[in-house]
């Protein structure tokens, strides 16, 4: 891997990890994480969304892949990700909903610089095993999206001018997502 591709991944995840901790340090009772290049809406606001009591993360927008034809989410406003039908990758801006989360979500992506062999998958939020290094966006489809509670919000209240490209990778040509709808 280049040099060129995976600092870019780190400094991102960094960041992430930044914002929980400085959320924890500052007592906040949920936190909103924006990339850097996110658009917002004119209906940012949650007042119109009931948010539900299991939720870890809620997607403001993001890019999504999902397996079958062009979805259809009908007039609900807050949608459950289920992983073997949908996965939302490049989250454009993410919404912890309380401390506990904000505090289990941060333990959680600690756990890659614990000492030891890391593993890809883990199924335990607790931060007491080590967690493989990675993007933030893959870390939360592979961990959040397929063993906890995620939902995002129908109609996005964030969204990317991007085309599809990652702002990550140097090599902007060819980083395109394949199965790849922006909502």
């Amino acid at each position: 891997t280049k040099r060129s591709n995976v600092l870019p991944r780190v400094g991102c995840m960094l960041s992430h990890i930044l914002c929980f901790k400085r959320a924890i340090y500052l007592n906040y009772s949920n936190l909103l994480i924006l990339e850097d290049d996110a658009y917002l809406t004119d209906d940012i606001l949650l007042d119109d969304i009931e948010i539900p009591e299991d939720a870890d993360i809620i997607y403001f927008g993001g890019t999504y892949k999902h397996v079958g034809e062009r979805l259809d989410f009908d007039d609900k406003k807050i949608v459950k990700i289920n992983p073997s039908f949908l996965k939302l990758y490049g989250c454009f801006g993410y919404f912890i909903p309380n401390r506990k989360k904000i505090i289990e979500i941060h333990n959680f992506l600690m756990s890659q610089f614990k000492d030891g062999k890391g593993k890809k998958k883990l199924k335990d939020f607790s931060g007491n095993e080590r967690l493989l290094a990675g993007n933030i966006d893959n870390i939360f489809c592979n961990h959040y999206q397929k063993n906890g509670n995620c939902y995002f919000i129908n109609k996005p209240r964030i969204y990317h001018n991007d085309g599809g490209i990652s702002t990550l990778n140097n090599n902007k040509s060819r980083n395109r997502y394949k199965l790849k709808y922006e909502y």
